[in-house]
């Protein structure tokens, strides 16, 4: 994904832009991935996607945490979060304008079928010109809100974001354990 303008947003692509999540990050070309995780019960797979994320540093991954700290002001009292109404996220530069998603609303939809990257992802171009362009990914179990968190690196510098989906985790009334659980399962510190 290619960011030119110092800001990412991580957002519903078919709603509104005030339910993104807007985070400074350096200008670049970064990695997009999906976590997939099989919630089956009954042996037969059912995968969902556990996090989107978004490598914006070359660290090593060390700690876990908010990436409240990443907002771009005015930042929201709740913190680094976002959601969707249509069981999709999006990951694209925070400049691209409303009016110019609204023009690849089907190259988006067509994407999310092509057979080069799988189905319920697509990676389409905005404007080849500057190159920027907007990742969508299916939201696990489908519409919600969703925390943005960041790995650190050991020196504390942001190495990654990550929408988590709520697919791994603590049942919802159990929320004061979920970033400890979380850290340790993925094997990093967590980040005071």
């Amino acid at each position: 994904m290619q960011v030119s303008t110092g800001a990412l947003i991580a957002r519903d692509p078919f709603g509104p832009r005030s339910g993104g999540c807007v985070l400074a990050v350096p200008n670049g070309s970064y990695r997009v991935w999906a976590t997939v995780v099989d919630v089956s019960d009954d042996g037969i797979p059912e995968p969902r996607q556990a996090y989107l994320s978004v490598a914006i540093g070359d660290g090593q991954p060390a700690l876990l945490g908010s990436a409240d700290e990443l907002l771009v002001p005015p930042v929201p009292s709740f913190g680094a979060f976002t959601g969707t109404d249509h069981g999709l996220l999006a990951v694209h530069d925070a400049a691209v304008e409303d009016s110019v998603l609204a023009t690849r609303t089907e190259a988006v939809d067509r994407g999310l079928w092509a057979p080069d990257i799988g189905p319920g992802y697509a990676n389409v171009s905005l404007d080849p010109a500057s190159g920027a362009n907007i990742v969508v990914s299916g939201s696990g179990w489908g519409d919600g809100g969703f925390p943005v968190l960041a790995t650190y690196d050991r020196d504390d510098r942001p190495v990654a974001v990550h929408v988590d989906f709520g697919v791994i985790g603590d049942h919802p009334d159990d929320q004061p354990g979920l970033m400890r659980k979380l850290a340790r399962r993925l094997g990093f510190g967590r980040r005071a």
